[in-house]
């Protein structure tokens, strides 16, 4: 019932909200022609200038905007096949009337590479947009994951716990194996593991054009299916004047992040070249938990007025100290900063840690990107891609490596250590490529896409012991094991939104996907064998919106999701022991009001399971999570976010999330010391681990003049169990944490912007982890104290 009442509240909150439209009663009818041929344009976004306030023209080109104030607005006129323009008009009492035209497009640059996965203001999903200026604000050295914390329903994770190095991200409590993730509409996803390591890709904010979070099943895109949510980002878009822009920060630990942007602009009117250069450093929050990251971005495209051709090359690679194993719950108090990785004992008995425990790995991705404009209503893109993925982590072990290799106990020599031990690296040299593309028609009532990926990967896991100090191999490099993989992902869908009746959209979507993945596993008694695993998937998706006007939008849709599982998933198991795919139901229905200055909404979901893998708790010898197959789980909940202008000088943003999200019935496996053997204890309706029932996020901005802002975040974030016993015992407790920002970007002469920034993070210093598990023991992930970052940032 607390849960009921919490909701109803919210509603009732939003409800209250929205009638702030009552406060004005001026209109506007428009319709938008070609200025070629007076043709009308369907699909045109209409905004209203420094508001929240927008729609898109219907089939004859009209639109409306309702409940205007003032005497004049400003209206600004976009579309992908138009060259952008703005009108201002003049308010008169009741209706005003406005004809205007467009001219075509000169060049061909904006989201064409990207539209047909995203959805829009006529589509039942749930979603978040971040512009260029929003993540810039934010972007002073952190991964992305922490740049994107404050968005609805995110939480996110730091293993370094200052932002940089490992960082990761959830949306509804789902891990990020079921975040799907693309750039410029191509997949990011590991095929094998479905994670996304942000530290391969430092710095990638710094060329990101804008973002769209999904939430929930969402629409149907290429790579890995949303399960929980999907990130689809643009990179840098077509920049028509030369610039170069210099970035320079530095914060506590040793942190500093160094960055050089440049562009040609347009040169002969069609050609256009940019990139940057970064380099970020941190010594980390945990002890030794070092980050050494160095990317390059370049961009550079052919821009016609009907077609464009682009490659896109980015290259990451980094070296981090691990910082995987988390700290003991009884270290906490009195050591929160102890990282056990790299730990080993000398011939004196002391403790030690090994200089060279760290990842190293560098990953390139090479995108080309063609699109072609097929008269006014057909849009065509193509991308080819490859990722090529090579690196190791290096590990100490003070232990015998012991297995079917043909390594010795009884070959080992006297040693001047304690007990004996190796050096060994473990190896992931990886290619993945494709080609993915969309088709898109907009007919008079309906908007049409088709698209598509066709995909390949290859694998290869090996390992080896680098040095030892007992003569159990007969050299060095000593390859101990060995195994491939291949994987091919196929997939088509179709979207169309259909406008059978003024105001009404309806929304239909549907995804075949067809995947096969081999690979090395093991039999029953635990000797390797090939595997392989085909799956094949179909996902439809169904939603109906109602906009009455330009400012009400009401929604609701049901959607298919299934996946199939990770590598780590597949090699706990055997041929009997398969874990099944992922599959369920996601319904949504929500109301979102946009006025001048107010844009509100309300959003609830049910993602009912009919099977879900979960995390128990456990790591494996990576410091990555173990899952297991669970039946009937479900997770429901309300969002509710709210942003609020009143003046030029101040706004204030928010969001809610209350949730539930059960497992209808767990087993959980236990040895009982007592008679020996293993007994199973079944939870009824118990609590899905890492999964909040309260995520909330709020922003307060002040910008008492021109050029200067301060802000005040706050995240909070309810009780995550680490497993799925629902136990106190075994739980990472609530936190709440402030962050304080300003900016400054005076006018300097002959400077073509100039900007200081800087942040203090955890300005009350709490105490508080946002990650752990539980394996003989709890485990957590400690996120710094009050530390700082600023610095300045120049363009020429």
């Amino acid at each position: 019932m607390n849960f009921i009442a919490r909701t109803c509240t919210l509603a009732a909150i939003c409800l209250i909200a929205s009638c702030y439209n009552l406060l004005a009663q001026n209109t506007i009818d428009g319709q938008i022609t070609d200025r070629s041929d007076r043709s009308p344009i369907p699909g045109v976004v209409v905004k209203i200038a420094n508001s929240f306030a927008a729609t898109i023209t219907g089939p004859t080109g009209q639109f409306h905007m309702d409940k205007l104030q003032g005497d004049s607005v400003t209206l600004e006129f976009s579309h992908i096949a138009y060259q952008d323009t703005s009108v201002r008009v003049s308010l008169s009492a009741g209706n005003t009337s406005l004809q205007w035209s467009m001219s075509p497009g000169i060049y061909l640059s904006k989201e064409v590479n990207v539209i047909a996965t995203r959805a829009n203001d006529q589509s039942a999903i749930a979603y978040t947009s971040i512009s260029k200026d929003e993540l810039d604000v934010v972007n002073l050295g952190q991964d992305l994951p922490i740049l994107l914390q404050l968005q609805p329903s995110v939480t996110t994770t730091s293993d370094a716990g200052n932002g940089v190095g490992y960082t990761g991200l959830r949306i509804r409590g789902s891990d990020a194996t079921r975040v799907n993730v693309t750039i410029n509409g191509i997949p990011v996803n590991d095929a094998e593991s479905h994670q996304v390591y942000w530290v391969d890709l430092p710095d990638i904010a710094a060329s990101v054009d804008n973002i769209q979070l999904q939430r929930g099943v969402g629409s149907s895109t290429n790579g890995p299916g949303s399960f929980g949510g999907s990130l689809n980002m643009q990179t840098t878009t077509l920049q028509q004047e030369a610039f170069t822009e210099l970035n320079s920060f530095y914060g506590s630990f040793n942190t500093h992040r160094n960055a050089l942007k440049f562009g040609t602009g347009l040169l002969h009117e069609r050609f256009a070249l940019d990139g940057r250069l970064s380099i970020v450093h941190s010594d980390g929050y945990m002890d030794r938990a070092t980050s050494n990251l160095q990317s390059l971005y370049l961009s550079g495209g052919y821009y016609g007025a009907k077609q464009s051709l682009r490659a896109v090359v980015m290259i990451g690679k980094e070296k981090t100290y691990q910082s995987w194993y988390g700290v003991p719950e009884d270290s906490l108090a009195t050591n929160r900063t102890f990282n056990m990785a790299g730990l080993y004992y000398d011939r004196s008995g002391q403790v030690q840690y090994y200089d060279n425990q760290t990842d190293n790995y560098k990953q390139d991705y090479y995108q080309f990107l063609y699109a072609r404009e097929l008269g006014h209503d057909w849009l065509f893109n193509a991308a080819l891609f490859y990722t090529k993925g090579k690196g190791y982590y290096e590990e100490y072990v003070q232990e015998p490596m012991i297995d079917g290799g043909g390594l010795d106990p009884d070959s080992m020599t006297d040693s001047i250590y304690i007990q004996p031990a190796h050096i060994q690296q473990r190896w992931l040299d990886n290619d993945y490529r494709g080609l993915v593309w969309s088709l898109q028609r907009q007919f008079a009532q309906v908007d049409f896409t088709a698209g598509g990926t066709f995909s390949a990967y290859n694998g290869l896991h090996f390992g080896e012991i680098i040095w030892q100090n007992y003569t159990i191999i007969p050299e060095e490099p000593y390859r101990y094991y060995q195994d491939t993989a291949s994987k091919k992902d196929n997939s088509v869908f179709f979207k169309a939104t259909w406008n059978f009746r003024e105001g009404w959209f309806l929304m239909s979507d549907a995804q075949l996907r067809h995947v096969n993945y081999t690979f090395t596993g093991k039999d029953t008694n635990g000797n390797p064998l090939p595997a392989e695993a085909p799956l094949t998937f179909f996902n439809p998706k169904v939603g109906l919106t109602y906009s009455p006007d330009s400012r009400n939008r009401w929604y609701a849709s049901a959607s298919v999701g299934q996946k199939e599982p990770t590598r780590e998933d597949y090699l706990a198991s055997t041929p009997k022991s398969r874990p099944l795919p992922e599959r369920m139901i996601d319904y949504e229905c929500g109301y979102r009001f946009t006025g001048n200055h107010i844009s509100t909404g309300l959003n609830l979901y049910c993602m009912d399971y009919v099977s879900q893998l979960v995390l128990n708790g456990s790591i494996n010898d990576v410091g990555e999570y173990v899952r297991e197959s669970i039946g009937d789980s479900y997770r429901t909940g309300v969002e509710l976010d709210a942003t609020w202008a009143p003046s030029n000088h101040w706004q204030v943003q928010g969001n809610v999330t209350i949730s539930r999200n059960r497992i209808k019935n767990y087993n959980d496996y236990v040895y009982d010391g007592a008679s020996g053997s293993t007994i199973m204890i079944t939870y009824a309706n118990t609590s899905i681990s890492f999964s909040p029932e309260i995520i909330s996020g709020a922003v307060l901005t002040w910008k008492p003049v021109k050029g200067l802002s301060f802000s005040l975040a706050n995240k909070y974030v309810g009780q995550q169990f680490l497993d799925n016993t629902q136990s106190d015992d075994r739980a990472l407790p609530a936190y709440c944490f402030q962050d304080v920002r300003v900016e400054w970007s005076p006018v300097v002469k002959k400077i073509k912007s100039f900007s200081l920034r800087g942040a203090v993070y955890n300005v009350t210093d709490r105490k508080y982890s946002t990650n752990g598990y539980t394996y003989g023991g709890n485990y957590y992930y400690p996120q710094a104290g009050i530390n700082f970052m600023g610095g300045v940032t120049v363009g020429f």
